[in-house]
């Protein structure tokens, strides 16, 4: 089977490769760095489908996105507003955390800052629950 891969990127993930493995004693994340490297050498090894691999892929580059997107926010809370994609947008689950995602982006800050202050608001004026 030819490969997907040209010449030049395979030798360029060699180089670097290569300059990871000798600097990994060096990095201060060195044993979570070798687990996950170690983890995709002994999944390479098995018999796994192409979907498998295309979910592997995927989830990391979203992971890398991720990471860099909320670095300045790492001592924040986070939380996930959507963790299905088979959440329908005319869901009343939908359009509940849709209306609270916007009205944090009007305040400029992270949504789970939002039901924080939603949550306390309650709290303080004693509002009853109507369900």
């Amino acid at each position: 089977m030819a490969s997907d891969i040209d010449k030049s990127t395979i030798e360029f993930i060699e180089q670097e490769m290569s300059k990871l493995l000798k600097n990994l004693p060096n990095l201060k994340q060195q044993k979570w760095i070798w687990r996950s490297l170690s983890t995709i050498v002994n999944m390479a090894g098995e018999e796994l489908d192409s979907l498998d691999w295309k979910i592997l892929a995927t989830s990391l580059q979203d992971m890398e996105t991720g990471f860099q997107t909320f670095y300045p926010y790492r001592h924040t809370r986070k939380i996930t507003i959507f963790g299905s994609a088979r959440t329908s947008p005319d869901t009343p689950e939908y359009k509940m955390i849709e209306y609270f995602a916007k009205k944090a982006q009007e305040k400029g800050i992270l949504y789970q800052q939002l039901i924080d202050l939603y949550l306390q608001d309650c709290v303080n004026s004693k509002r009853e629950l109507s369900f």
